[in-house]
């Protein structure tokens, strides 16, 4: 499969009240869990970053 047809989606893992530390080391497993489930998928990159306070309160 080309690059020009690979499909990509943007997901997300939330993570309330963990320093940036703990996200990174929580993150592994949880993408590793995530790759084990969608085998036909794979991860290209992944970032761990505070929560927008406008989409905490939704």
């Amino acid at each position: 499969m080309s690059l020009s047809q690979t499909n990509c989606e943007e997901r997300s893992l939330i993570f309330t009240d963990v320093s940036p530390m703990s996200c990174m080391m929580g993150a592994q497993p949880e993408l590793a869990k995530w790759v084990r489930d969608h085998p036909n998928w794979t991860v290209s990159r992944w970032q761990c970053r505070y929560l927008n306070r406008t989409e905490r309160k939704a």
